[in-house]
C-alpha cells in the first residue's frame, strides 16, 4: 500500500517523488494481478496443459502486435527443451495455417481476440489453443481450446503480459 512507502521527502524533487509514486502504484497493480493469474494457473492446471501442448509433434505460435511477444518467448524457452515451434507473423498466419495438418497445434496469443487475428486461421485443419482475455463465449466455437484470463479491463494489458511470462515460464 501506498502508506507503506517510505520516501525521503526532503531529499528528491517533487517530480522524483511523483514518478516514484506513479511506479509503486503500478507495481502494486501488478502484485494484485499476478495474484489473479495465480488463481488459474494452478499447478495442476499448468501441468494439464503443459502436456496437451506437448502432445503435439508440430506446434505453431503467434500474436498480433505486442500478443505476438509471448509466442517468440514460447519458442526460445521451448528451445531449449529441442522442442520445435514455428512463429509465423501475422502476415504468413493465414497461409501457414491453411497448410497444418490435425496433428499440429496452433497457440494463439490475443488479449482481444479481435476478428483481425481470429479469421487469419479459419478454416485450419490444426488444433487450435487461444490465450485471450476475452470473456465472449463465442470464441469456445472457434478453437479447440481456451486459456481465459478473468481480469478487470483497466489491468488486462498488463495482467495479460505477465501472465503469458508466467504461462510459458
Amino acid at each position: 500500500m501506498i502508506s507503506e512507502l517510505k520516501l525521503p521527502h526532503g531529499k528528491l524533487p517533487k517530480i522524483t517523488i511523483k514518478l516514484v509514486v506513479r511506479l509503486f502504484h503500478i507495481f502494486d497493480a501488478m502484485r494484485s494481478l499476478l495474484n489473479e493469474a495465480e488463481k488459474l494457473l494452478t499447478k495442476e492446471y499448468l501441468n494439464n496443459l503443459a502436456e496437451y501442448i506437448l502432445s503435439f509433434p508440430r506446434i505453431f505460435a503467434s500474436g498480433m502486435g505486442k500478443s505476438y511477444s509471448p509466442a517468440i518467448l514460447l519458442q526460445n524457452l521451448l528451445r531449449k527443451y529441442k522442442i520445435f515451434v514455428n512463429t509465423p507473423n501475422l502476415d504468413s498466419l493465414a497461409e501457414v495455417s491453411e497448410n497444418l495438418s490435425h496433428d499440429d497445434l496452433l497457440i494463439i496469443f490475443s488479449v482481444s481476440a479481435s476478428s483481425s487475428i481470429m479469421g487469419k486461421f479459419e478454416g485450419t485443419d490444426a488444433k487450435v489453443l487461444l490465450i485471450t482475455a476475452n470473456p465472449s463465449e463465442g470464441l469456445n466455437a472457434t478453437v479447440d481450446r481456451v486459456v481465459h484470463f478473468t481480469i478487470s479491463t483497466t489491468g488486462a494489458r498488463v495482467m495479460f503480459n505477465i501472465s503469458y511470462f508466467y504461462l510459458v515460464c
